[in-house]
């Protein structure tokens, strides 16, 4: 991937981000032969040839007419491509990836976790090939029609939101049919985790408590969410609490102290303070940023 195309320094100025980009060049996709922590969203299909991709312990052997998508801050890498391969890419970053998760509330916390392991799936059945092809011309069509336009990243947050409702309807329909491995204890803890922070964060923003809950330590809760997810616990709560945080700030009707009380954070200041330390934006800085035209 070369480097200077993603230096954006004025990405947050308003608009979409410079390295929001639909490429058929691997080069620029940001999957390396080396595992990495991925800084974007990846939405891609293989048209031709194959490839093993990584995600942390799991390994599949990516194939044409398989459709990946991959979340930031995920464990990853790309070998033995095959010398005739070629795909279609979708590369998000990480910051309007989250922005289209924070649009959609109210999914299942168990669905962060699903998607390490349910990745990729076969589209070449009910005219999942053309239909991709179509979501990418569409997108394609606004980034030429609207580039400069201060909608234009919200229009983009609403076609890739229409796409992780596909993969989140995909997901409901494999959880009913097959159970989600909670045999095994550490998936079953961090199932149970997730949960507990849907139902809890405003109130517990500690990862002492989640433990607690689980009978488990920080440390041992700490090490399985590594090791299994690639994250800290602490860092999957923040993210939890910062996704909340944007789907309100996108709410014009509440002002910030109201979202400090609505997230139960003891002043605006720390709330603002919590923010910024993990977006690099002030919350009237976000929402400046998300409301330009």
């Amino acid at each position: 991937m070369q480097e200077n195309r993603y230096n954006t320094c004025d990405r947050f100025l308003g608009g979409l981000e410079k390295d929001f980009i639909i490429t058929e060049q691997i080069e620029d996709s940001p999957l390396t032969s080396e595992p990495s922590f991925l800084d974007y969203g990846i939405i891609a299909v293989c048209n031709r040839g194959s490839a093993i991709i990584h995600l942390l312990d799991n390994k599949h052997v990516w194939n044409k007419n398989e459709l990946i998508f991959l979340f930031p801050r995920q464990l990853c890498s790309m070998r033995n491509v095959s010398e005739d391969f070629s795909a279609k890419f979708i590369i998000i970053p990480h910051v309007l990836h989250g922005d289209v998760l924070s649009s959609l509330r109210h999914f299942d916390p168990g669905f962060h976790f699903f998607v390490k392991d349910h990745f990729y799936y076969n589209i070449e059945d009910n005219n999942g090939i053309e239909r991709f092809q179509s979501f990418c011309k569409l997108i394609e069509n606004e980034l030429e029609r609207y580039r400069g336009n201060g909608l234009l990243r919200e229009r983009i947050i609403c076609y890739l939101g229409i796409f992780y409702m596909d993969v989140y309807d995909y997901y409901v329909k494999v959880r009913k049919k097959i159970p989600f491995r909670t045999s095994l204890r550490k998936e079953q803890l961090i199932y149970d985790f997730c949960s507990l922070v849907a139902e809890n964060f405003k109130n517990h923003k500690n990862v002492g408590f989640y433990a607690d809950k689980l009978n488990i330590t920080t440390t041992y809760l700490s090490a399985i969410m590594n090791e299994r997810c690639g994250i800290s616990a602490k860092e999957f709560l923040s993210i939890y609490i910062v996704l909340e945080v944007k789907s309100l700030l996108r709410d014009s009707r509440l002002n910030i102290q109201e979202i400090a009380i609505l997230t139960n954070f003891p002043s605006q200041s720390t709330l603002n303070r919590f923010f910024r330390q993990r977006t690099g934006m002030t919350l009237s800085q976000y929402r400046k940023y998300i409301f330009s035209t």
